[in-house]
């Protein structure tokens, strides 16, 4: 490999890693940093090997399954009042999904770019932390500051909310990285891990909590398939019993009294399928308004990312004038390609849901690799998140999603590049 070369592996390495946790400072930085990362890689030798993981996992049946999707979606899009909206997000998901499988073909194999990655990943972890932390706490000058809006003591509200929320990506990343036993790493990931996990509460980020509980979920059933263990599934089951009834009681203690006035000042005291105390009635207005909708095209849907520009989307919610009855999304992924992509869309997502994972528990069962394991509970994460979450066709969050299972990939728990007989 060339000096050349070299430089540019080495970027690629260090700007992919530090790419989601530089979300802290704007989508933007994040766009930069991802951007010129795969550039990076394929101004490299490494791209040879990169487009080789990528013909090759789409021959597998979860490629197979992952390009079935994509056409129905394309499909659906190609009949949306909307077409080249539509079509731009589904062959944009297409590429973010072929851009990480290059990065995961890229750092394959080369473990010195895999220690790379692992310490900007920390340490860009460590930065962003600490100012994001400084920000929502003492100094909001310095978040205003970097918008370009002055020097302005203003607090944050839910600014942070996206940084946040991609803990339920890095953490199980953190937990690759603090078995691996080295004190500096191990530090840092620990005290990114506290403030991530602060800024979730400071926040009110209840979709990542409901994330949280869906990776433990996942990693319970997976360490009980690993060990064949009833008393480990028993266990792990009565823990995530007791954390899921804590949650509920936090949220009845302090969202109930506000839900009773709603209810009594300008909902009328209607039924709802869902405590509001538990699912807010905002949530609950915008998932019936979405699921009217899929009457008039129940099998290929209205087109993605579209919703927001059917008829009578831009009603006013009740109570807040100011937010319509679909603000630009129906904040669950479900619905939304349900909706949007229709029955057809979301069995044929749901189908390449399930290959994924069932590959991913046979690779863990069989080598207990960590690197699956952390693949395992991340994808939990992410798609319980998203029930509650951010739209599905958002950029930034596929991104951090697709490249955090890449990176999860890339190194087991001991922090050592993955065998290729460990590959999924």
């Amino acid at each position: 490999m060339s000096d050349t070369s070299r430089a540019f592996s080495n970027a690629f390495a260090v700007l992919v890693s530090a790419a989601i946790p530089s979300l802290a400072f704007g989508r933007a930085v994040f766009a930069v940093a991802f951007g010129l990362g795969f550039l990076a890689l394929l101004a490299s030798d490494l791209r040879r090997p990169a487009w080789r993981e990528l013909v090759e996992r789409a021959r597998s049946p979860v490629g197979l399954a992952i390009v079935a999707t994509l056409g129905c979606w394309t499909l659906s899009a190609l009949g949306s009042d909307f077409r080249f909206r539509s079509l731009e997000a589904v062959w944009r998901s297409g590429l973010f999904v072929a851009a990480a499988t290059m990065i995961h073909g890229g750092l394959r194999g080369r473990p010195e770019l895999v220690r790379l990655a692992v310490i900007s990943l920390v340490a860009m972890s460590c930065v962003a932390a600490a100012f994001a932390v400084l920000a929502s706490t003492v100094l909001p000058e310095l978040y205003w500051t970097l918008r370009l809006k002055g020097w302005i003591a203003r607090p944050l509200q839910v600014e942070l909310k996206a940084y946040s929320s991609v803990s339920l990506f890095v953490l199980p990343l953190f937990a690759l990285v603090f078995m691996d036993r080295r004190p500096a790493l191990a530090g840092g990931t620990a005290l990114s891990a506290m403030a991530l996990l602060y800024l979730a509460y400071a926040t009110s980020n209840r979709a990542a909590v409901a994330g949280l509980l869906g990776a433990l979920m996942a990693l319970i059933l997976a360490r009980a398939m690993r060990k064949r263990s009833a008393k480990v599934l028993l266990a792990g089951l009565g823990l995530l019993v007791g954390l899921t009834a804590l949650v509920v009681y936090a949220l009845y203690d302090s969202r109930a009294a506000a839900a009773h006035d709603a209810l009594t000042k300008y909902l009328r005291n209607q039924d709802w399928l869902v405590p509001l105390w538990l699912i807010d009635f905002q949530r609950q207005e915008i998932w019936g308004h979405a699921l009217a909708l899929v009457r008039g095209a129940p099998w290929l849907g209205i087109g993605a990312n579209t919703i927001n520009f059917t008829p009578g989307a831009d009603t006013p919610m009740p109570g807040n004038e100011s937010l319509h009855i679909i603000p630009s999304h129906p904040h669950n992924w479900a619905i939304e390609i349900l909706v949007e992509a229709g029955a057809v869309g979301l069995v044929a997502l749901l189908v390449t849901l399930a290959l994924v994972f069932l590959s991913l528990l046979r690779c863990y069962r069989r080598t207990g690799d960590g690197g699956a394991l952390a693949a395992i509970v991340i994808l939990a994460a992410y798609w319980t998140s998203g029930l509650f979450n951010f739209s599905y066709w958002s950029a930034w969050w596929q991104i951090s999603f697709t490249l955090s299972v890449a990176l999860a990939l890339t190194w087991d728990a001991q922090g050592r590049h993955r065998s290729e007989a460990g590959s999924p």
